[in-house]
């Protein structure tokens, strides 16, 4: 009999042990609980992020389908501007109308050339003229593209003629070896004996695109 009663435990020890696992078990559900809010919080947080990623998400994309269709409104408005100049060209051309180029220089532009020639104040000319500008020289070897500068330069040829110099029709010559110089573009002006200068203009008529100079008008 004694040696059963010392092989089981004393009945405090029980009781301690007993107490100590219902202790433990509700300190063990509290960290579940906290450990579910926590899960769950962090749940909704990111479920939150992902939510607003998703709302930005579509603001980009609805403004980048507005952007697009405000360049396609642009493309096709192009387009139909393009149609329309287009149109206009081809009845232009079936009614054997110009181009828009009229290559007519005006009046003041005109006085200015004569009395640049008339001064023989001929670095005005470099301003007068297209970069770069043909410059040919009748019965010699000198002609082609020249630079503004050069063309005023070498129209101090003219300065060997007598003047005044008058405006002259250009169809007056053309025919012969250099008619090419003066079709109806061209402009010729002449001095009082005899040099010739023809000019032919760019597009719009403001700048001198092609100078001819004659030394007199009997090789026309």
């Amino acid at each position: 009999m004694e040696n059963n009663q010392e092989s089981q435990p004393p009945q405090d020890v029980q009781e301690q042990k007993t107490q100590q696992i219902v202790t433990d078990k509700p300190a063990r559900k509290r960290w579940a609980t906290w450990l579910l809010v926590v899960l769950l919080v962090l749940s909704l947080a990111g479920n939150g992020y992902l939510w607003m990623q998703l709302q930005q998400s579509q603001k980009d994309l609805r403004a980048q389908r507005a952007s697009n269709q405000g360049l396609q409104d642009q493309v096709e408005k192009l387009k139909s501007q393009v149609g329309g100049e287009d149109a206009i060209g081809q009845n232009d051309s079936e009614n054997g109308a110009e181009a828009a180029c009229t290559y007519t220089p005006s009046t003041a532009f005109k006085d200015n050339i004569k009395a640049a020639l008339d001064s023989k104040n001929t670095a005005a000319f470099a301003t007068y003229v297209t970069d770069p500008v043909a410059y040919v020289l009748a019965a010699s070897e000198f002609g082609g593209n020249r630079s503004p500068e050069e063309a005023a330069t070498a129209l101090e040829y003219t300065h060997s003629a007598t003047g005044p110099w008058q405006y002259v029709d250009a169809a007056d010559y053309s025919s012969g070896d250099y008619a090419q110089y003066f079709d109806k573009k061209a402009v010729a002006i002449k001095s009082a004996d005899g040099m010739v200068v023809a000019f032919d203009f760019a597009c719009d008529g403001t700048k001198i695109a092609s100078i001819f100079v004659v030394p007199n008008e009997e090789l026309l």
